[in-house]
């Protein structure tokens, strides 16, 4: 094979990235500074996998979203990582399962797909 017709087949031939089915999740950031969570409001995208970092600095907690059954507990100094995927749009509760009662609990808004702007980072992470 010519060196001519392999560079007529690389121009002419379309090329489509790979689709394996997978989405990238969000990353939602979730610090736990002062015993609260900030953001204490997150906005997710219902079916899309969801990767929670949870930085622990002072103490350990226990970061839970008790209607999906999901907990990761973490100790300082590290950060610890949640996968979850919301099914239903709405508003779901997470909390530390330590320290809740004291008014560490947050809540995650999952909308329909699409609904964020896609780059919009302040969204996906809540307010600063």
């Amino acid at each position: 094979m010519s060196s001519l017709f392999v560079l007529w087949l690389l121009l002419t031939v379309p090329v489509s990235p790979a689709d394996d089915g997978a989405t990238a999740p969000q990353i939602v950031t979730i610090d736990t500074a002062d015993f609260q969570f900030t953001p204490s409001e997150v906005t997710v995208e219902r079916s899309r996998p969801v990767l929670f970092r949870v930085i622990a600095r002072i103490s350990p907690h226990a970061f839970q979203i008790p209607d999906l059954e999901l907990e990761q507990v973490i100790f300082p100094p590290e950060t610890g990582e949640l996968l979850a995927t919301f099914d239903e749009e709405g508003e779901v509760l997470f909390r530390c399962r330590f320290h809740h009662k004291q008014g560490m609990v947050g809540t995650v808004r999952v909308v329909e797909p699409g609904s964020l702007l896609e780059g919009a980072e302040d969204k996906v992470r809540g307010p600063r």
